[in-house]
């Protein structure tokens, strides 16, 4: 099959958050099993071209926004098998010059002109494509542009498919910004076409509600998500959307890209260790690499190690992680977080914890993604604290496994799916509870202290290692969707 892929993320060279490492993932496991696979992806001002031995094509074409006409360029580079196609886009404003992907109040005409610019080049490739897939709001206008305009052009798609990583997030915009575009954008204002449904905004309209109405295939990243959002939880306002796309709309659980996260070579650890080592031996390497972190880090050893990884958000459950850890260090155990806050309020709480406990020698805090840092957590921690207040899917549950870290997590989205509690029937692999509050979450913390003291904690920890979480099985629901009418 002739698949593309079009985002705004790809790990390792272009990574904010999961989104990366799926679209990394779910396309190098698609080219293993013999498909031809694109990704295309902005060349963005803060990737060196010379750094990452982009081959230029000499590939140029124009798009047209705003009545204007903008240069494009093409470069190429092979990631895992993968084609992968950076655009750089010589426009007057400079729109992925920045040395961020996002944050910046234009972020709608960036995007959209980015899509509009994806869907030329492939215009320009002549190639038929059996499964166009987009990655979350960002590119959720291209299957409209393909239908609307480029078809008549000649683009020949077989199947549009949308992948929503999160609902949070939908792009609200006016129709002047995909007139920026060529499309009208009041022919979109109607109920069944792009009309924002917050009826404070009549004028208003929302490029995710869009990719779903036109998309022919809705994707999310975990069946319980799925489930989650016709029960109308987390939609944020695309409740009634979803239901009547409900027909089209799959949950598949992400994999792992588990040659990128292997602790037998992963060379951020102290010391390397796989699932088929005996039990004795992968405890004894823990240990050597809990210690060394630690002593890195200036925290007290022999004591149960919790860590926290991911954006301190309210979606991240931050509301009862600020009391957990009070409660873990004055209970005896040593805590490390590595994350960010964009809301100053939750960083101020944060900040508070790290000024009051830090000179104890119970815990530290990093307040900014840290590759090194992470993997040494994964490789070093007993137990892993995922308290989401919803969760599309998470990967960091899936990657502690995968290092022998025992995932402690709230019964919702992905994390239902992957983790089972060890006393429940079928796979134990975890410690889940069920209601979002502070007393629940103390309860499965303190389970964890009485399973650190007892011998099944290492038993559990190689165990856990041996689950399988690759790409392969979600891969092949994918290429199954791409070819189901």
């Amino acid at each position: 099959m002739e698949i593309v892929h079009i985002a705004l993320e790809l790990a390792p060279l272009i990574k904010v958050g999961g989104m990366a490492d799926v679209v990394h993932g779910l396309s190098a496991e698609q080219a293993r099993l013999g498909h031809s696979v694109k990704v295309i992806v902005p060349l963005y001002g803060f990737l060196n071209k010379k750094d990452i031995d982009l081959i230029d094509s000499n590939e140029k074409f124009v798009v047209n926004e705003k009545n204007s006409w903008h240069n494009n360029q093409v470069f190429r580079k092979k990631i895992d098998d993968v084609e992968v196609i950076f655009i750089e886009m010589h426009h007057s404003e400079k729109y992925f010059s920045q040395k961020n992907i996002y944050g910046y109040n234009n972020d709608i005409p960036r995007f959209l002109y980015f899509s509009r610019a994806a869907l030329e080049f492939l215009l320009n490739d002549k190639k038929e494509i059996d499964a166009l897939h987009l990655h979350d709001w960002h590119v959720s206008i291209c299957p409209v542009i393909v239908k609307d305009i480029l078809k008549t052009h000649h683009l020949r798609v077989k199947k549009t498919i949308l992948t929503v990583h999160n609902f949070h997030y939908q792009g609200k915009c006016a129709p002047i910004d995909l007139d920026n575009i060529g499309l009208n954008g009041n022919y979109y204002l109607k109920e069944d076409l792009l009309q924002d449904p917050d009826k404070k905004y009549t004028n208003s309209l929302n490029l995710l509600k869009g990719g779903i109405n036109y998309s022919d295939a809705v994707t999310t990243v975990s069946e319980t998500y799925s489930e989650e959002l016709l029960q109308n939880m987390h939609t944020y306002g695309l409740g009634d959307t979803i239901k009547q796309a409900q027909s089209k709309l799959i949950g598949i659980l992400n994999g792992l890209d588990i040659n990128q996260w292997d602790p037998s070579n992963d060379s951020r650890l102290s010391m390397n260790f796989s699932k088929d080592q005996s039990i004795s031996d992968i405890n004894k390497i823990k240990t050597e690499n809990k210690d060394a972190l630690l002593n890195e880090l200036n925290i007290q050893k022999n004591k149960p190690l919790f860590i926290f990884i991911g954006r301190l958000v309210k979606q991240k459950g931050v509301e009862i992680l600020e009391p957990a850890i009070k409660y873990i260090l004055n209970k005896g155990g040593v805590f490390i977080l590595c994350g960010s806050a964009i809301d100053s309020e939750i960083q101020s709480h944060f900040d508070k914890l790290k000024e009051k406990y830090e000179s104890s020698r119970k815990a530290h805090f990093h307040f900014d993604y840290n590759e090194a840092l992470t993997r040494k957590m994964y490789g070093a921690s007993d137990f892993i604290l995922v308290p989401s207040l919803f969760e599309p899917c998470g990967l960091v549950q899936l990657i502690a496994m995968r290092y022998g870290t025992i995932p402690i997590v709230r019964k919702t989205g992905g994390l239902n799916d992957s983790v089972n509690d060890i006393k429940k029937p079928g796979l134990k692999n975890g410690i889940v509870f069920d209601k979002f509050n502070e007393a629940e979450f103390i309860k499965a913390i303190d389970r964890a202290f009485d399973l650190f003291q007892k011998k099944e904690i290492k038993d559990l920890s190689k165990k856990i290692m041996q689950i399988d979480f690759s790409w392969e099985i979600s891969a092949k629901k994918y290429l199954d969707l791409y070819t189901k009418n």
